[in-house]
């Protein structure tokens, strides 16, 4: 029969996960980058027993695990900072004009209450591939040129650094 775990040990091991509440708790924060796989074991079973009472919650897989208490919440990413934040329902807002409110809040309603549309035929009929476009010179432009990469102008690796930089800033 397994040892039974005392209530001081898993009392423990969620303060230990409190302390790491900007961006979770992962198995080295609780157990040490030098820990035996017996000392890895035992902190597995201690999360199971509190992932199973509600205590604990936790996200990712393998080494990108991270663990919280459940009555904390995880910190959420601001994609750009200057141009959003997270409204009072803990989505992330973008200023919207007054028409792309209407459509989100036309889009957000059950598909059941939203009213049934169909295809413009004489548009679609008018369309011709490479020939006639839906979006302005401009923007096509604009487009294009945010989405062209740079490359053999910098460093290898620059450009997958300055998008990640995008999510971290």
């Amino acid at each position: 029969m397994p040892k039974k775990i005392p209530a001081e040990e898993l009392q423990a091991v969620a303060a230990a996960i409190r302390k790491h509440h900007d961006d979770g708790a992962s198995m080295t924060d609780l157990v040490g980058s030098a820990a035996s796989e017996a000392k890895r074991r035992a902190m597995q079973r201690r999360l199971k027993k509190l992932m199973t009472a509600g205590r604990v919650r936790s996200s990712g897989t393998g080494r990108a695990t991270r663990y919280w208490v459940a009555d904390q919440a995880a910190q959420p990413t601001l994609l750009h900072k200057e141009e959003a934040h997270l409204d009072a329902e803990g989505g992330l807002f973008v200023p919207l004009s007054d028409a792309s409110q209407e459509l989100q809040k036309m889009v957000r309603r059950p598909i059941g209450e939203r009213a049934e549309v169909g295809y413009e035929r004489d548009f679609l009929s008018g369309y011709q591939p490479n020939v006639t476009y839906y979006l302005s010179p401009k923007e096509r432009e604009y487009l294009a040129q945010v989405g062209t990469a740079q490359v053999g102008i910098e460093p290898a690796g620059t450009y997958a650094r300055k998008i990640l930089n995008r999510f971290e800033s």
